[in-house]
This record gives structure tokens, sequence and C-alpha cells, in this order.
């Protein structure tokens, strides 16, 4: 007796294809595959089970094709895998700012929501990444640019790219991850089939030697969930000896509740790769891989695009296996400059045999929060894309990488686009850090580190002129800042700058002031400091009487010693800290002065002199690049360094910067091992 079993809601009859997929595919015990839309029991014909959904696997589940070469145009190569293996970085035109607020908005939660897409860096959750904070609106994000840009700063260094080169390297690959066009360049695959909607995104950043490895996974869901149309006859046989072999409507409730736990249609996972080399920064899309669940229709009009995609490349074309195949395929490649891809289509749980390489996902995508913790893969076909190399060569590609160079002491892409002023001074001073890295060894090694120290040369030796425009932007750019301000903002900073100099705290030396030679004798008392302070500023006043050329005057006063110590570092010359022995001057020089240190009518100049003393404070410290040592690891330190700034119509400009020092290390307290390596720390 037939009859049709009842009180199984719709969207329950909706879910329940993963029994009646798994009979009509013939993995049933006791049954045999017969047409897609009607599946019989042959042994038992107590019960039999229909289920209609529209894509059928074949019995041949593992059905590999072979590299297909093929030219990207318009008319021959697939719409929606081209853009996608094609895609390219644009390096340079995504600002830090831009980046950082991206990442704000694509990898942190707001209030009750979750984040869109759940990163993972090195097996780190995002917010373990950047720490508890506090952090201020959009802080989140430039947290995370910084933290990136130094995790692959790291790695490029570690494979040998130069340190000021990795910089920028660094930097403008952790953009891309701020760059919604290449972050979400998956969803040029999902997007086009309108029933299916975006459910959870999670992407993993690891690193390997010199590349930095994305892998983003994005799930979807059916939008309208009616029209999937599963029905469910079930015949019973009341002459049924076997009760095991009658399928209940408690079997049926039960196939139901399993399958209302997995209703993820479509499942796409994206491998990016970006390669930092000497030279050079590649990116590439590695493989691309659709899980499509078997209520997912491939002949239906939407859902059929990428599967018949697909299937124009290999239409045709015989599968290529073995090595002559391959070397053709190879040389092919080479000498057409078509591109190599390798198409897989077989069900899920065959994938990993078939690629195991394009079935990887990395462990710390979390499946449950992608709603993949309840999916059988007998319940999904795959359609894989990979790259095809030959013996590791891949060719016809053309992603459009960056190269960089060198030009003086900045570094360029050569594809012409600008690097950024801050990130221009943060390659310099990461090229600087090295220099004083290997430096640091020398004093290790109980070696007495020189620095300049030419005597014939009065002042020093002068640092690499194409290094000082680091210290020239640096108080053009603060004088741009305070002219935003007003001048009261900065003949305010002006006067704290002055008050902190000439009336120190904690026993350091006062600095000495002089304009045109005449240095003048200041008072020490608190009730003198305004008095002090009001003469001074006065006096530079009345020498220069143009505002324009006395801003610069000011703000060289200002900045003009930080100016000093970037170019400084970013040539490997000390950095002194907590020294209360150092003493600084600061002359000003005007077109009033007499004899050759007057300056041209019109202009200004200002010179600092910097002495660290015969001997360091108890307290004072000497960084050298990534390490420190204290006073008591010095036996010996002299140092000075002197700067002049050129302030003109055309706005400040720093014109020399001359060092002479040397410091000589203390002698080791023993010749343990223990001892020698206590010492280095």
């Amino acid at each position: 007796m037939s009859r049709v079993a009842r009180g199984v809601s719709a969207p329950a009859r909706r879910r329940i294809f993963a029994r009646a997929r798994d009979t009509a595919a013939g993995r049933t015990k006791g049954v045999t595959p017969h047409h897609p839309r009607s599946v019989k029991h042959s042994s038992n014909p107590g019960a039999r089970c229909r289920a209609v959904f529209g894509h059928h696997i074949k019995e041949n589940r593992f059905m590999p094709l072979g590299p297909v070469n093929r030219t990207y145009s318009p008319t021959n190569g697939s719409p929606l895998l081209d853009p996608v293996f094609r895609t390219n970085a644009h390096f340079g035109l995504t600002s830090a700012a831009a980046a950082s607020q991206t990442m704000e908005e694509l990898y942190f939660a707001r209030g009750n929501k979750p984040a869109p897409i759940a990163l993972t860096v090195g097996g780190q959750a995002c917010h373990d990444l950047i720490g508890p904070g506090p952090f201020e609106q959009g802080g989140r994000g430039a947290k995370l640019l910084q933290v990136l840009s130094k995790q692959f700063y790291d790695a490029f260094v570690k494979a040998k790219v130069p340190p000021d080169v990795a910089f920028v390297q660094a930097f403008d690959a952790a953009c891309q991850l701020g760059r919604k066009r290449y972050v979400e360049v998956d969803h040029l695959l999902g997007d086009p089939f309108i029933s299916q909607q975006r459910y959870r995104q999670a992407l993993d950043v690891s690193i390997e030697d010199n590349a930095v490895c994305v892998h983003k996974t994005t799930t979807y869901r059916a939008s309208d969930a009616s029209d999937i149309d599963i029905d469910i006859d079930i015949d019973i046989d009341s002459d049924s000896d076997s009760d095991s072999d009658s399928v209940t409507k408690a079997e049926v409730d039960g196939v139901a509740e399993k399958a209302d736990g997995d209703r993820t249609t479509l499942v796409i996972d994206c491998a990016m790769r970006l390669t930092g080399t000497c030279n050079r920064l590649e990116v590439g899309v590695d493989h691309v891989t659709m899980r499509a669940a078997s209520t997912v229709s491939a002949e239906s009009t939407e859902s059929g695009d990428l599967h018949a995609s697909l299937k124009e490349h290999v239409s045709g074309v015989p599968e290529r296996f073995g090595f002559l195949s391959r070397l053709f395929a190879a040389l092919s490649s080479l000498f057409s400059g078509e591109p190599n891809i390798v198409f897989v289509e077989c069900h899920a749980s065959d994938f990993a045999l078939a690629d195991p390489q394009a079935a990887a996902r990395p462990a710390a995508i979390c499946a449950k929060s992608l709603g993949l913790d309840g999916a059988n893969d007998n319940d999904y076909w795959v359609v894989s894309a990979s790259k095809a190399s030959f013996a590791g060569v891949q060719w016809g590609w053309n992603n459009k990488g960056v190269s960089y160079g060198v030009d003086g002491a900045r570094v360029v892409r050569k594809d012409g686009t600008g690097v950024d002023p801050a990130t221009q001074r943060g390659a310099f001073e990461a090229f600087g850090d090295s220099v004083a890295a290997r430096r640091a060894d020398e004093l290790y090694d109980g070696k007495t580190l020189c620095i300049g120290g030419l005597e014939l040369l009065l002042g020093g030796t002068p640092l690499p002129p194409n290094t000082y425009p680091f210290g020239t932007e640096h108080v053009a750019a603060k004088l741009e800042q305070h002219r935003d301000r007003g001048d009261a903002a900065l003949k305010a900073a002006l006067r704290t700058t002055l008050a902190a100099a000439l009336f120190p705290e904690g026993g350091a030396q006062r600095l000495k002031i002089a304009i045109n030679g005449e240095r003048y004798a200041l008072g020490s008392g608190a009730v003198e400091k305004e008095p002090i302070l009001d003469e001074v500023i006065k006096k530079i006043e009345d020498k220069i009487p143009e505002l324009p050329l006395r801003r610069q005057v000011f703000e060289a006063i200002i900045s003009g010693r930080a100016g000093m110590d970037i170019v400084g570092r970013g040539n490997g010359v000390p950095q002194f800290k907590e020294n209360t022995n150092e003493t600084c001057r600061i002359d000003i020089w005007t077109s009033q002065a007499v004899g050759e240190h007057a300056p041209l009518p019109g202009e200004a100049r200002v010179e600092f002199v910097v002495n660290q003393g015969r001997a360091l404070s108890a307290d004072a410290s000497v960084t050298l690049g990534p390490k420190t040592f204290t006073a008591q690891q010095l036996a010996g330190v002299r140092m000075t360094t002197r700067a002049s700034y050129s302030l003109t119509a055309e706005g400040p400009k720093l014109t020399a910067v001359q060092c002479d020092g040397h410091l000589k290390p203390a002698p080791r307290p023993a010749s343990s091992v223990r001892a020698l390596w206590a010492w280095r720390r």
C-alpha cells in the first residue's frame, strides 16, 4: 500500500536531500542506482524513496581534468575565472589611512554585529594580535596594519631582501589586506549566483619563507529556500518481514533534523600569495575551489554558469597524463605565452585524493563559525581550478607585480607610483637600524666602535648628503602643522621647548643659545624663568623682523634636533637616551651677523651642536638598532653631532650633519659561556 508521508514541514522536506541523495547515488545498502529522479529498492520492494534534485553525481566520481592551454581574451576564456586568476595588486595606491579604515570595517566587530570577516594571522585571532588597547576611533585597524607590516618585514628580511626595500614591500603587502578588491576577489565567483547569499567569511594569513599566504573561505546559503524542490514518496509493503528495511516517519524526521543543521549550499575557497624578493613583490592566486551542495542545480541558468564555463575549457581537449604530455603542455605555454590551468571535478569526498593541495584548508579557519560543522562531504560536488606549472615554473599569468629599486637613500617603485613620506622614512630608519645592528655586534665582540673620527675634518665626518632631506621633511611637516594652527600655537610650542631646554629637570645640562655669536647669561632661579623666556623670544623677534622667516627659525629651534636625530638613525649613528651629561648649543645666525657666518639678506641659519660628554650618566643608555647598551657596558664614550639648517624663502633645509665619536666596550666580567651570554643580553 502506498501513502505520502504527512506531518513533515516544507523546510524539513527540503533538507532531507542527504538521505535521498545517498540513496539515489547507490550508497545505501540494497539500493541500485537507477534514474536521478527515481531510486528504487531492488532487494526490498517494501520501501521506495524518490528525491528530486538537479545535479546528479556520476558514479565515476574521481574525474581529474588535464591541464588546458588557453589565451586570455574576452572571447576565449572563462569570464568568471580569468578576473580571479589575473587579479592585480595596486601597490602604492592604497594609503595607510585607507587601509586602516578598511581593516577596521572588515576584521573587527562593531556593536552587536560580528566582524564581516574572521581574520587569523599565524593561528592568532585578530583581537589577540593587536592586544587589548585601548584604541581610539579607527585605531584597531591602524594597529593591525602596523603588526602585519612588522611580521611581513621580518619574513622578507630573513629571506635576504634589503631592509629598506623589505620595509616598503611589507607595507604594500599589508595594505592589500586592507583593500576590498583584493580581499573580496572570491566574490567574483559567488556573487553571480543570485539565488545564493553570502553567509560567513574567514581569512587566514600565514608566512612561508618569503611568501605571505592568504586563504579565504566564503560560505553561501540559499536566499529563498523554496526554490529547492524535494519530494519524498514512501511506499511501505505491509507484508514486509523486516522492520529495519521499512522507511518510517521517524526516520524521515531524523533525516530532516540532520539536514536542518547544514543549510550551506555553496563554499568558495581561494588561495592567494604575495611573494617578496630582493627587488620585486609578486601577487597571485594559486587556486580556487567551489563546493556546491547537491541541492544547487548545476542545470539551472544561474548556478550552472561556473560549471559550464569550466566545461568550455576542456571541451574537445584530451586529458593529458604522463611526462611527455606535461612537457608538451609546458612547452606550448612557454612559446605561446598562454597560461595553464588544471581543472578537477569530483565528489567532495574524493577531492583530497584528486588535488590534496587545493583541498587543504588552514586549521585556523573554524568550520563551525562558517556554518560547516554539520557539513558532509557526501553532500557536495567540487569544481576546482589551479594554476598549472611544469617543474615548478609558471608562465603567462602576468599578475603585474611591482619592482623596487633604490635611488640614493630612497626606495622607489619602478612603476612610477610614489612612496608616501611616512613609509619612506620607515624604510630609511630600517636600513639605518640594520647598519647599527652590525655595529652593535662589533661592540659585543669587544671592538671599539668609531663613528666618523677623521681628525682632519673640523667638526667631524659629514653623513651622506642624500640623507639630509629626511631631516628637512620632518621640520617642514611640523612647520606646516603649526601654520594651520596659527602663529600663537607656534609661539607657544617654542616657549615650551625653550622652557624644557633652559630649565631642565633631573640634573640635565642647560641649553646654551646664542644669536649672531652673542651668548646670553641666563639666570637659573624659578622666579626668573618666565622673564628669561620672554627675553629670549623677544631677541629672536628683534633680530628677524620678517614674519615668514621668523616662523622658520622658531620651527627649526623646536624640531631641528629631532630632524638631526632622524638623519643620524638612518645612517646607523648611536642614539643616546637619558644622558644628563649631554650638552646642547643652538646658534642662530641672521643677515646682521658679521663675518663668514652671516647668511644672505632675507635668510637665516640655525645650527645645533650636541655633545655627549666624556662619560655617560648612570641611567643613560645607547641604542644601536634593536640593541641597547647600558652605561655600565661601555668603558668610554665620546660623541659630538653637529647639524645646520638653512632658512630661506623656499623653506627650511638641512644642509649638513657631522658626527665624530667612539664607543669602547667595558671589559667582560668573565670568560665563561654563561657570563658571556649574560653580558650580551
